[in-house]
This record gives C-alpha cells, structure tokens and sequence, in this order.
C-alpha cells in the first residue's frame, strides 16, 4: 500500500509493504515491511521500518 495523502487515524501493517510519503497519526508496524518518508506522529510495532530523508516522528528530524 502506498499512502500519499493525510491519515486522520492508525496506519497499522500487520503483514506486508507500506509506504508512507504523506501524514499519519500513527503507525502500528505490527509486522511486514513499512518505509516513511512523510510525517507522523508516533511510531511503534516491532516490523522493520525504514526511514527516507526528510521524515519526521513526533515533530522531530529522523536522521
């Protein structure tokens, strides 16, 4: 799933790919793979997570 717009709400994968380029409140990366490059709020899950250039979590810079 590729998500480029703003999520009011929980982006959870529980299995699979998800990229991430717009906003979202949360992201639940339960399982699967997910890749952020937009902004969000909080983060949390045990799946693998990569972070692009210029994403944000909690209103702070991912380097």
């Amino acid at each position: 799933m590729i998500v480029n717009g703003i999520v009011n709400g929980v982006i959870s994968n529980n299995g699979g790919t998800i990229n991430v380029e717009g906003q979202a409140s949360t992201i639940n990366a339960n399982s699967g793979f997910t890749t952020i490059g937009g902004i969000i709020g909080r983060v949390n899950g045990r799946g693998k997570i990569k972070y692009q250039n210029g994403a944000v979590v909690g209103g702070k810079p991912v380097k």
